[in-house]
């Protein structure tokens, strides 16, 4: 079936008309709609169908055509008719329809409709209504030899097929600015305005000023290049990919930038996203956002790089293969959302509980949850070295694990200052459960210069002091060892606390430790070095009366020695 146009009429209306001849044959099938004063005409009518040179006046150029009795119902009809060879054979010719009203008179439409009979008669014609009957293999649209087959809307060009020498044809739509280069087949372009695809099979979805492709002699150096949309983006490399957003260069092979604005994606599988993200490329450009960024070491750029970076900052670069980078200052989070202050936070999922085993932070410490560094052992996800933040005990840690059970080595407390060794501190600067011990036998250094003294007196009676100090050796209630399981069930040496505190009131104080299973005051603690100086004091005191007993004995010697002397010589008389 081929169609005429549609024509336009007052009363009576013949919207559409089509036909489907052989080459040179004059049949053919005419239909359209039929309205009788405003609806839909129903019955059986005759037309009358003559074709003119011009759209007004002028003889027929060819004799009438009548069809009797055409069936019109809901307003369609269809019909054959039969036209005059010549006037097949015409390129253009103006139809006169006349319809045959009740009275039996051939009431003429409002104008006449320009047909084409020959262009109409060119070949099988494809109905503006559907087909039927066509064959899928031989039946076609398109065209025989290497011309481009365009199609227009509003007289401009929107669809271009392009063949190729060597591949499949290039399909190009939109803008008659969007082109393939020569030698690419298989390209496609789908709409937008001046794209361009240099390499074969690539393809630019829309936008504008788009291309895929490295834009080289060779169409085949960077096949496979994709660009989605937006503006100004560039797909470089082979099987490389630019979602949208604009400027953005997808520069190494297999690289992607998924949108944003001046992303540079040089490395192969590289990807850079966000704003101003650069890996680095192996060879320079003199444009785009690439231009002036450094080179990497290898010609394939900073390879697998994942470069992120947020429209706060500065622009950013890769400085190395294989990285995974991302500059947000809002804040990182895996596997969890809750970021808050902290610049990372790492969250382990299990049990469907996003509960934190890392949290960095820039500023402020976390008022809420704990979090974990672990160092794993060959891989565990639970041997090896850790640091623990305790939130609920306000507790900060560094230690190992075996895969069971913490070893915690050291342990802050926090806001008070103190660091305990294998225990937590709770009333000193430094605390250690256990013993302690030095590679040389030297004491531990105090400052005790003059200069930060004062009102500095000598110890008096310290021998009588060092009296009232009971030294007693002992051993450790059962349930202070399984409270401290690192003290062995031997006798020890010290004194008694609240003995001592008699003594030295000021050498004792509280661990606030509370006894085992009890609570109240903690236990006290003592500090031996009081009585260590005592000690010394009490020793120059024994020195002193030691050399006073030496000088006694001396004289007395003397004296004894003396008499001798006398007793001797008084006998020899």
């Amino acid at each position: 079936m081929r169609n005429f146009p549609r024509t336009s009429v007052l009363t009576l209306a013949l919207l559409s008309s089509c036909c489907t001849p052989p080459s040179f044959a004059a049949t053919y099938a005419y239909r359209g709609e039929l309205s009788d004063r405003g609806v839909p005409a129903e019955g059986n009518y005759g037309f009358r169908l003559t074709f003119y040179a011009g759209s007004i006046g002028g003889a027929p150029i060819a004799p009438p055509t009548t069809l009797e009795g055409i069936a019109v119902r809901a307003g369609a009809f269809s019909a054959e008719l039969d036209l005059d060879r010549a006037l097949a054979g015409r390129d253009s010719a103006w139809l006169e329809v006349q319809v045959r009203d009740a009275t039996g008179v051939f009431v003429p439409l409002a104008e006449r409709t320009e047909v084409r009979p020959k262009e109409t008669a060119a070949g099988v014609c494809w109905d503006t209504q559907g087909n039927t009957g066509t064959n899928g293999i031989t039946d076609f649209l398109g065209t025989l030899d290497d011309q481009p087959l365009s199609f227009r809307v509003g007289n401009t060009r929107g669809l271009r097929l392009e063949p190729t020498l060597s591949g499949p044809p290039n399909v190009i739509a939109g803008a008659t600015s969007n082109a393939v280069t020569t030698l690419a087949y298989g390209a496609a372009i789908g709409g937008g305005t001046l794209n361009v695809v240099n390499d074969t099979y690539g393809a630019v979805a829309g936008g504008q000023g788009n291309r895929a492709g490295d834009g080289d002699t060779v169409a085949d150096s960077a096949q496979f290049a994709t660009v989605g949309g937006g503006f100004s983006n560039v797909a470089f490399g082979a099987l490389s990919t630019v979602a949208g957003g604009n400027a953005n260069w997808a520069r190494g092979a297999w690289s992607v930038s998924p949108g944003g604005q001046f992303n540079c994606a040089g490395g192969a599988y590289s990807f850079a996203g966000g704003y101003a993200a650069k890996v680095r490329p192996g060879a320079a450009d003199q444009f785009g956002p690439c231009f002036g960024v450094e080179l990497a070491p290898g010609a394939s750029g900073d390879v697998g790089t994942f470069l992120w970076n947020d429209r706060q900052g500065p622009a950013v670069q890769s400085s190395g293969a294989n990285q995974f980078l991302a500059y947000a200052t809002g804040g990182v989070g895996f596997n969890t959302n809750a970021v808050g202050d902290a610049t990372v936070s790492i969250a382990n999922t299990e049990g469907g509980f996003a509960l934190p085993s890392l949290r960095i932070f820039n500023f402020l410490a976390d008022q809420i949850l704990g979090g974990r560094v672990l160092i794993s052992e060959n891989g565990a996800s639970s041997a090896g070295g850790y640091m623990n933040y305790d939130a609920f005990n306000n507790v900060f840690s560094i230690g190992t694990n075996t895969g069971s059970a913490d070893v915690s080595t050291l342990r802050m407390s926090r806001g008070v200052g103190r660091v305990g060794v294998g225990r937590t501190p709770t009333a000193n600067a430094l605390e250690v459960e256990g013993d302690a011990s030095k590679t040389t036998a030297t004491a531990w250094l105090a400052n005790s210069d003059a200069r930060i003294k004062q009102e500095i007196e000598p110890i008096s009676n310290a021998l009588e002091t060092l009296r009232r100090v009971h030294p007693v050796t002992f051993r450790y209630t059962d349930a202070y060892r399984d409270a401290h399981p690192s003290i062995e069930d031997r006798r020890y040496y010290n004194v008694v606390a609240q003995e001592f505190a008699a003594v030295f009131p000021d050498a004792v104080k509280s661990s606030r430790e509370a006894l085992p299973g009890q609570d109240g005051e903690g236990i006290l603690q003592v500090d031996v070095h009081p009585a260590l100086i005592t000690t010394i004091a009490a020793t120059q005191e024994l020195a002193d009366k030691l050399a006073a007993l030496a000088d006694r004995l001396e004289s007395l010697e003397r004296e004894n020695a003396q008499l001798r002397e006398h007793v001797v010589g008084t006998g020899s008389r």
